[in-house]
Parts: structure tokens; sequence; C-alpha cells
């Protein structure tokens, strides 16, 4: 079992790795253009249309995110350290997963059993790749992470709940984890009970237990408070109702009586389904916006695919749900939870939660879902009363492990070559409109630059609201308020039906994107160099 798990551990390794030729898809900058506190003072969206809401100051303990992010961003403003931050992320996330399996059991056999179950699933399908997109799902669930680390001190099994001695290391480390996490993406909200419990169970003392689960509560009430108001747009009736398509959060607020809650309160029920977030890990004939190349693999092969993940993945919840049973029959015989089925717990209401509440699922949403099912399965397969169960352990790691180095020979296979071509493009991927290669960028960055002196376009530091696209976002991240593409002509523009009009009312310095974004009027109009137009004010 030993050398299945080593081999897992590798394999997903090298995917990951080899991740560093996916391109750039637009979410992995878009949301660094929302979270932009650290630069511009305030977070916005896209664009202004959302009235009040549309640029926020964050809560105060959201800043020193944004200062970081805002740091980090301007010294390696350039796509190739987008990819690079993802595989990092990544790499991290293997590395805890691998010092907490250790954690959870002293027993070498199992810990090849759990590791090669942890990592097999990790290794199906889509999943690596999903896992190096550089979006807030990563700091989240390497958080999540280090906070159930805390839970489990590292020279025992299990942590004392009950020391009398104050230490406030452990307390203070979640709460920090719990700011980072809430200050990067509503889902944040949703790793609230995982925290608390990582408190509960951390060594410490009762008292700085106990005034770090107050903190936490209540930047969990200040966070949801934050991000339900960005996505409230009052000033745009098209976005509020996009949003509103999106989030549960949106339709709760627009309920009309206890009738109406009732049957959205069923309907949160029926959306909790850990299935729907596996499926979006298969390959798919036309990938959701073509972040992955499209036409690679049949319809047929892509229910294949999304039956085996099931298969696989079923069998492994199965077990974690028997030994999770078990586990809490001797807790109730012996008037002790144990932390693993403490922590798997608050991992399922986690999942459940944003399960619940996600109205559209996109396959990135997978990359928070999948690694956090995953521990929720290895710390009940960890749990004390599971060790009577060693025989179908071993038989699941062994069916997971193989399926998973299988899947990474598979997946090669598929996408290997388009990502081989599309590594070799420059500026955004013919086959992939919604994202763009990381190599030739200092070339693209030359044209980028050169067009904005074409049309007397100020430099970064003096630019103000200029519209911008995920590419020419980078040379020009350091302009004040920039208004992004999507957010003024394409699918977030909302009621915007005469841009350069809005770009105007915004006293907006011009316009510098990629010259096929932009309307036929407006190109041939536009300097140009290269692949990239400019405008600016006043002939536009």
């Amino acid at each position: 079992m030993h050398w299945l798990r080593n081999a897992v551990v590798l394999g997903f390794v090298a995917a990951v790795l080899l991740g560093i030729f996916l391109p750039v898809y637009t979410d992995e900058v878009g949301w660094r253009f929302q979270e932009r506190a650290g630069i511009d003072g305030v977070d916005k969206m896209f664009s202004d249309r959302c009235g009040p809401n549309a640029i926020v100051r964050p809560p105060w303990f959201m800043m020193p995110v944004r200062t970081f992010s805002a740091a980090l961003n301007l010294t390696f403003a350039a796509p190739l350290y987008v990819r690079l931050a993802g595989i990092l992320h990544a790499l991290l996330w293997a590395a805890l997963l691998w010092v907490l399996i250790h954690r959870i059991t002293r027993e070498p056999a199992r810990r090849a059993a759990l590791g090669a179950i942890g990592f097999g699933l990790l290794c199906l399908a889509n999943t690596p790749l999903l896992m190096v997109l550089s979006r807030p799902e990563q700091p989240l669930i390497l958080c999540t992470m280090a906070g159930i680390l805390l839970a489990f001190p590292a020279r025992q099994s299990a942590p004392k709940t009950l020391s009398a001695t104050p230490h406030w290391a452990p307390s203070l480390g979640i709460v920090l984890l719990t700011a980072i996490a809430l200050s990067y993406h509503l889902k944040g909200l949703f790793l609230a009970p995982v925290f608390l419990a990582a408190l509960a169970l951390c060594t410490g003392g009762r008292a700085p237990r106990a005034i770090a689960a107050l903190a936490v509560i209540a930047m969990t009430a200040a966070a949801g408070l934050y991000w339900l108001h960005r996505l409230e747009c009052p000033g745009d009736a098209i976005l509020r109702a996009e949003y509103a398509r999106n989030s549960a959060g949106m339709r709760l607020a627009d309920l009309g009586g206890l009738g109406d809650f009732a049957g959205f309160a069923a309907g949160l029920l029926r959306n909790i389904n850990p299935f729907d977030y596996i499926a979006l890990a298969r390959p798919e004939r036309y990938p959701l916006s073509d972040w992955l190349p499209p036409g690679q693999v049949s319809a047929l092969a892509s229910a294949l695919w999304e039956a085996a993940l099931f298969l696989t993945w079923g069998l492994v919840l199965a077990l974690a749900l028997i030994a999770a049973v078990a586990a809490a029959r001797e807790a109730w015989r012996t008037r002790h939870l144990p932390a693993g089925l403490v922590l798997a717990g608050s991992l399922v209401v986690a999942v459940s939660g944003a399960s619940a509440t996600r109205l559209v699922r996109n396959f990135y949403e997978a990359s928070f879902v999948l690694p956090l099912l995953a521990l929720a399965a290895l710390l009940a397969l960890a749990s004390p009363r599971a060790r009577t169960r060693d025989a179908p352990l071993r038989w699941i790691a062994g069916v997971v492990g193989c399926a998973g180095l299988t899947s990474l020979v598979l997946t090669c296979a598929i996408w290997r070559p388009a990502l081989w071509a599309a590594w070799h493009e420059t500026g955004y991927v013919d086959a992939q409109e919604h994202s763009f290669s990381i190599r030739g960028f200092t070339a693209a960055e030359r044209d980028i630059l050169g067009a904005a002196r074409l049309c007397r376009l100020p430099p970064p530091e003096r630019a103000r609201a200029v519209l911008l696209d995920d590419v020419t976002y980078f040379p020009y991240m350091a302009a004040r308020l920039p208004q992004h593409w999507l957010g003024v002509f394409g699918t977030w523009r909302g009621s915007i039906d005469k841009p350069i009009a809005y770009l105007e009312s915004r006293r907006s310095d011009g316009v510098l994107v990629s010259c096929h974004l932009l309307p036929p009027d407006l190109r041939a109009r536009a300097h140009r160099q290269g692949e990239y137009c400019c405008l600016t004010p006043p002939g536009w």
C-alpha cells in the first residue's frame, strides 16, 4: 500500500506542475480586479452600475489581506505569476494534507491507506487542473486545512480539549485564518463552523478559546453583511436579477412572507447534493466558457467519466459514513467525541451550506467542495472506531489509488495536445476565448504600452477609470478604479447600452483592450499596436 500511496502523491504533484500549460482563465483575473482595496482604498465590481454597493470599503479586518494581495500583484504583475501562484497553492495544500494524515493516525498501514484515498481522489479527472486555478477558493481551503491542523498538535494524535492553562497561540492562529478566509470570498462564511470546531478542540485553555470564538462570530457577521451588500446591486435592475439568479442570499432578501420562505428553505435542502460538484470535475466536450479546449472528448466519454467519478467517490463516502456512524455510537457510549468526527461533521455542514445556497454551479466550485469533501471523508475514516474496518479501508484505498493513477494517464492524453498548442499562442487563445496564454507576455506588454502612448493615455499611476480587459489589466494594474471590459461591453454590463457615454460619466481616461473585443465602429477609429487598441477622450 505504501508504494501505491507514494505513486499517487507523486502523480498528483506531477499533474499540478504540468498545470503550468493551462491558460489563465478570465475569473482568475476577475477576482483580482474586484478586490482592489489595497490599491484603490475600496473594492469595486466590474463597473460602477450597482450604485453605492459597487464601490465599498471592506471591513477593517479584511484590509491586511487586501494590502498583502495588492503588494504581491503589483510586484509580480504578469500572467505567469497567476499560474505559478495557483500551482504553489495546490502544492501547499498537498503538503498540509500529508502532514494532517500523519497526525490523525499513528499506524503506518492506515496512513498509507488514507494517503492513497486522499490523493487518489485529488487525481481524478480534471481535479488537478481545477486546483491550480488561482481563485479565492485556494486560500479558503488552505485556511481550512491550517485551522484543522491547529486542532491536532504535532506531538499527539488527538488534542487535549480540556486544558486549563491559558495559551493564546492556537486560538489567535484560528482567528487569523478566519479573517483571511472571510476576506477572500463569500464562501468563507460557510467555513465558520469549521473554525469554531477547531477552536473547541485546540489546546490553550477555555478563556482564549471563548474569546477567539466570539471574535470569529463577530467577523463572520460583519463579513456576511459586507458580501451580501456587494451583491444587492440597487442601481441596476438587470444586474440585480442576474445576481439573484446565482445567489440564494439575494432571493432571500426578496421573499414576501413565511410561505415564500418555507418553499425557499425546501429548495435549499433539495440543492444539497455533493455529486453535483463531483460531476463538475469530469472532462466535457464543451467545457464551460472553454476553460479547457473544446471538442476533445465525446458526449459518451464524458458520461462514462461521470459514472466512474460517482462510483469512486461513492465508495469512499459510503465507507466514511459507516465509519462516522460507528464513531458516533462509540462516542455516545463513552461520552467522548473524537476530534476527527467533530471536524468531519463541521466540514459537512460547511459543504452543505455552500451547496445549498449556490443556485448556479460553475466548474470552479468543485475546487472548493471536492478538497473539503475528501478531507471530511479522511477525518471520518481515521476515527478510532473505524480501525475495526481495516480490510474495507485497504480495499477501497487500492481502488481509489489505482483509479487516480489511471485517470492521470487518461486526462493527460485528452488535454495534452490542445494545451500544448495553446502554450505556443500569445494573448487570448483561439479555441478558448475567455482564456489567454502566459507565454509571450513581454512582447504583448510592449504592444499594450505602445498603444497607450499612441493615444496619449496617462501612465498607469496617473490613469483613472481606464477600461481594461484580462490581458491589459496587468500593465495598468496600478490605475485608479479601472473598469473591466466585461462590465461595460460584456456579460456583466447590465443596463449599459451606451458604453462610451457611461465611461464619460465616470471621467474615464480611455479604453485599452485587445482589439477583437471592441465593436467594429470603435475598433475602426482606435489607435492600434499589434493586437491591442486604445481610445481616449474627447474624440474616443
